[in-house]
């Protein structure tokens, strides 16, 4: 479990990076369209120094939401941040305030 835990950590913090990279080269782009002072071969220039740029593509599909409690990845609500079984105990135990089970 550690294992699996520490490898989406890692896998976050890497899409994490390169969606600050996305940003940082759409928000320089932007910049260079919209600047007055250059004439129209600076910025062919700029635009294609800009586009010559890599940017590495980090599949997002990979990470895998878990569990706090007990790390399975199968049926997690989102807002809870914990899979069924467990808010189930929650809400039996009244740990979730605002919450009955529904009797009809």
């Amino acid at each position: 479990m550690i294992l699996r835990t520490s490898k989406d950590k890692r896998l976050r913090a890497k899409i994490e990076q390169l969606e600050l990279k996305k940003l940082k080269h759409k928000l320089l782009f932007t910049s260079v369209l919209n600047d007055n002072n250059l004439n129209k071969k600076q910025k062919a220039l700029c635009l294609s120094l800009l586009n010559e740029q890599k940017i590495e593509n980090a599949s997002k599909t990979k990470l895998v939401n878990r569990c706090l409690l007990t790390h399975k990845s199968r049926i997690m609500y989102k807002a809870f941040k914990v899979n069924r079984m467990k808010l189930k105990d929650m809400l039996q135990m009244g740990i979730l305030p605002g919450y009955k089970k529904a009797v009809w």
